[in-house]
C-alpha cells in the first residue's frame, strides 16, 4: 500500500471505495454488516435529511450515539456535506453533554434513535446536491471536532482537519502494512479517536472494519476468528487483560493475526506479547490532538525493541524531544517534552486562541505536554503525562515507574499511582491498588517492597485498595484525576514525622 497525503476527504473517500469496490465489505458491527455501497447509500441518505434541515458546510453537527451502523452512517454523512462532525461521549451527563454541544456550537445533534425524521425529509434535496456540496470540501477544512480533557476544567474542543484524519488514517495502515488482505478490529467506542481515525483509513483503503456495539472479550475473540482479522487495535489494557483473561483465548483461531498495538505497563505488554505470539506486539505513540497515533513500531524490529520503544513517526510527521521551559531541542537520550508537527496535527483548540498559541509555536511544533526520550534513529518512547509527573520535595517522580515496581508484587493485579498532598513536600506519592484474586497483602508490605528497590522519594506513602469494577473510568481507562480527588476526600493525615524510606 501506499499512502498519498492528499489522499481526500472524509466524504470523497467513501464515494471512492462505492465506485470502486461497491460489493466489498466496509463494516462489521454484530449483527450487522454492510457493503461499501449500502454505507454509502444510507450516509447520502442521511445527509440528503441533513440537507434538508439546514445543515450547510461549516456547520457542526454532534452525534451522541453509542457504537453502531447508525453512527458510521451518520458520521460520512455530516462529511458529505462539508458539515463538521463533533461525536460526543454517550456517557456524560447532561450537564457535561450541554456544555460540549453549546461549547461546540452544533447546528443540531443525532441521537441513537436513527432519526427517522431525516429520512422523511431526505427527498426535499436531490443527491446530486449533495454530492456537488462533497466536491467543493478542501482538505484543509475541518472535519471532525473531538472534545478531550486536559489540564483545564473544562473539556477543550480540538479542530481535526480532512487531511490529518485521512491521512494519518491511512499511514497507521500503509506504512506498518500485514502481509495479505488485512482486517481491522477495535473495542474503541466510535466518539473515541482511537476508532475514529482507524475507521477513516479503512475506508479510504478498502480495508474491512469490525467492531463491536459493546465491548465483549468472548465476543471480540470469535470476531477475530470469524472475520479473519489481521490487526487488532485493543489499545488500552483494560481491553488487552480481558482478551487475554477470556476462557475462550486459548481455543480461538488466530492464524490470521499479524499486529496488535496495545498499551500498558511493561509486565502488561510484556503479558500480552508472549500471549499472542506469532503475532506481533506493537507500541505506538500519540493523542487526540496528533489524530490518536503519530508513530509507532516498524514491524521487523524485535521484540525488545518493540517493547522499550513506541516506534518512529510516519511519514509527513516529525516527533522530538525539547526543553519543557525554553523548547529548545534535547539530544539523543535526554527526558524532556514530546513536540510534534506535520500531517497529524490539529488545527486548533475550537474557541480558545490563548490554549492553541500556548501549544503550538511559531515554527509549527505542537508542544505536547508529554514527556519522552527518544534515540538517534528517531524513535521515541513515551515516559508520562507531563501533568501527571509528581513532585516530591522538588523531585521528579514518574507514575509509570511505581506502578512498574509495585506490580512486579506477586498479589498485585493493577495499580494506578498519584500524587497525594504533604504539608511539607507538597506532595508525596498514593497507590491505589487492585489485589489479584485470591491474594491477601498489607498496605505496609506494598510500602516495604518498594523499599531499597525504588529511590526513598518514590516509595508511596499511601496504598489504597480498590474491588474489581470499582476503578472510576473516562472513555477507556482509569481516571487519575477521579483517582486524586478520591484522595483529597479521604482526608489523609500527615505523616508522623518522617516515615522510614521517606524523603527527609
Amino acid at each position: 500500500m501506499t499512502v498519498d497525503s492528499e489522499c481526500g476527504t472524509v466524504g470523497a473517500i467513501l464515494v471512492r471505495a462505492a465506485t470502486s469496490s461497491p460489493d466489498a465489505l466496509a463494516l462489521v458491527v454484530p449483527p450487522d454488516r454492510l457493503s461499501y455501497r449500502q454505507l454509502h447509500e444510507r450516509a447520502l441518505v442521511t445527509a440528503r435529511g441533513l440537507a434538508a434541515s439546514g445543515v450547510a458546510a461549516g456547520d457542526r453537527v454532534g452525534l451522541l450515539m453509542p457504537n453502531g451502523t447508525e453512527f458510521v452512517e451518520s458520521l460520512f454523512a455530516v462529511a458529505l456535506l462539508g458539515a463538521v462532525a463533533v461525536p460526543v461521549n454517550p456517557r456524560l451527563q447532561p450537564p457535561e453533554i450541554a456544555y460540549v454541544t453549546e461549547h461546540a456550537g452544533t447546528r443540531l445533534v443525532l441521537s441513537a434513535d436513527g432519526h427517522p425524521g431525516l429520512a422523511d425529509a431526505a427527498g426535499a434535496v436531490e443527491g446530486s446536491a449533495v454530492l456537488a456540496a462533497g466536491e467543493r470540501v478542501r482538505p484543509s477544512d475541518d472535519a471532525l471536532l473531538l472534545y478531550t480533557s486536559g489540564t483545564t476544567s473544562k473539556p477543550k474542543g480540538v479542530r481535526l482537519s480532512h487531511r490529518a484524519v485521512v491521512g494519518t488514517g491511512t499511514a497507521r495502515f500503509a506504512q506498518r502494512a500485514d502481509a495479505g488482505p488485512p482486517v481491522v478490529w477495535t473495542p474503541c467506542p466510535f466518539f473515541h479517536v482511537g476508532a475514529l481515525v482507524p475507521l477513516i483509513g479503512c475506508i479510504a483503503l478498502g480495508i474491512p472494519f469490525v467492531t463491536q456495539r459493546q465491548f465483549d472479550a468472548g465476543e471480540a475473540l470469535r470476531l477475530w476468528e470469524q472475520e479473519r482479522v489481521t490487526t487488532a487495535l485493543p489499545l488500552f489494557p483494560a481491553f488487552t487483560d480481558a482478551i487475554l483473561d477470556d476462557p475462550s483465548f486459548a481455543a480461538t483461531d488466530r492464524a490470521r493475526l499479524q499486529q496488535v498495538l496495545s498499551t500498558g505497563r511493561p509486565d502488561q505488554v510484556e503479558r500480552a506479547q508472549r500471549a499472542l505470539a506469532p503475532a506481533r506486539l506493537v507500541s505506538a505513540y500519540g493523542m487526540t490532538e496528533l489524530c490518536g497515533v503519530a508513530a509507532s513500531s516498524p514491524l521487523d524490529e524485535s521484540d525488545d525493541d518493540r517493547r522499550t520503544w513506541d516506534g518512529r513517526p510516519f511519514a509527513g510527521i516529525e516527533l522530538r524531544i525539547v526543553d519543557p521551559v525554553s523548547r529548545r531541542p534535547l539530544p539523543p537520550g535526554a527526558l524532556g517534552e514530546i513536540a510534534a508537527r506535520g500531517l497529524c496535527r490539529l488545527t486548533a483548540y475550537h474557541r480558545d486562541p490563548e490554549a492553541t498559541a500556548a501549544a503550538i509555536d511559531a515554527d509549527g511544533w505542537f508542544h505536547t505536554g508529554d514527556l519522552g526520550i527518544a534515540d538517534a534513529t528517531g524513535r521515541v518512547a513515551f515516559q508520562g503525562r507531563g501533568r501527571d509527573i509528581l513532585k516530591v520535595g522538588g523531585e521528579n517522580v514518574s507514575p509509570l515507574e511505581v506502578e512498574a515496581h509495585l506490580s512486579s508484587h506477586p498479589a498485585v493485579a493493577h495499580v494506578e499511582v498519584v500524587g497525594a498532598p504533604h504539608p511539607r513536600l507538597d506532595e508525596c506519592v498514593a497507590a491505589f491498588v487492585e489485589l489479584s484474586p485470591g491474594a491477601a497483602v498489607t498496605e505496609a508490605e506494598l510500602i516495604d517492597h518498594c523499599r531499597g528497590s525504588i529511590a526513598h522519594f518514590k516509595v508511596p506513602r499511601h496504598v489504597r485498595f480498590v474491588d474489581p469494577g470499582a476503578w472510576p473510568l473516562s472513555a477507556t481507562k482509569v481516571s487519575k484525576a477521579a483517582l486524586r480527588d478520591r484522595i483529597g476526600e479521604l482526608h489523609l493525615p500527615p505523616p508522623n514525622g518522617v516515615a522510614p524510606g521517606a524523603p527527609s
